[in-house]
């Protein structure tokens, strides 16, 4: 749901939007769009394009935006773009560039640093679908593994390793009853 509000004669777009389409082209392609905004406090806007098998190769590209803006105390910035081997149809092994930034937009009355993070991150991702529309997936595993450079206001930098596994698995106990687990491993080194 959308709607506009009008405050102080300035329309804002509020309301949650949450969409994804998959293989609208019949290439495999996804895309994912994410917009919440309530009132004036908050918005944020993630958007995710995958399209696989370019040019009827097993390579495929990908390109992911997450903005997050909080009023007007801080700005979150988060941006992806890779490519990636599709060996295949449901594993996928890539590199991507990240670029994650925060930024204190007012006065910053905490002291809280901009803090500023590059570098390249490789994956690999295998995924099992069921043909259940409701609950399509089965077995999903992605791992990642980022070599980062952290900046703290345009002064400081470390390099960081980031590691990061997902795991999900869902288990059918009876015909219309199922157990879904998923379990998150992130470690900043």
């Amino acid at each position: 749901f959308l709607g506009f509000n009008n405050t102080a004669g300035k329309s804002n777009l509020t309301g949650n939007l949450q969409m994804q389409l998959t293989n609208n082209l019949n290439k495999g392609e996804r895309l994912t769009l994410k917009y919440r905004s309530d009132d004036n406090k908050q918005r944020l806007l993630e958007a995710n394009v995958e399209i696989p098998y370019l040019l009827g190769t097993k390579l495929g590209a990908q390109a992911y935006a997450h903005l997050l803006r909080r009023d007007t105390i801080y700005q979150n910035n988060n941006f992806k773009a890779g490519l990636f081997f599709k060996p295949r149809w449901n594993q996928s092994m890539g590199i991507s560039y990240v670029s994650t930034s925060s930024v204190a937009t007012s006065v910053n009355i905490l002291d809280v640093s901009d803090i500023t993070t590059q570098g390249i991150e490789g994956t690999y991702n295998y995924e099992q679908i069921t043909s259940n529309k409701l609950k399509p997936i089965n077995t999903r595993i992605a791992i990642s593994l980022g070599l980062l450079s952290r900046k703290i206001k345009e002064t400081t930098s470390t390099n960081q390793t980031r590691i990061g596994i997902n795991a999900i698995k869902q288990v059918n106990i009876l015909k219309q009853t199922s157990l879904f687990i998923d379990a998150n491993l992130k470690m900043l080194l």
